[in-house]
């Protein structure tokens, strides 16, 4: 595995550009849309009014997909 690769989720990839509510390591919970970081190899949620989180895959504890 390539060190690109290691940063890589296929769960949160299948989510990207959908809205997720995500529960971190620290049980905070935030909703929004998930997307990458443009420079680096992290993840995001874009949220309303609060702009962006970004976070590594390894703080999240859950994570699903918000229907409404």
């Amino acid at each position: 595995m390539s060190v690109a690769n290691i940063h890589e989720s296929e769960k949160l990839n299948a989510l990207l550009g959908k809205k997720v509510k995500i529960k971190m390591f620290d049980n905070r919970e935030y909703i929004g849309i998930l997307g990458r970081s443009e420079y680096s190899k992290r993840y995001k949620i874009d949220r309303p009014y609060k702009g962006a989180l970004h976070f590594y895959k390894t703080h999240i504890k859950k994570i699903s997909e918000v229907t409404e």
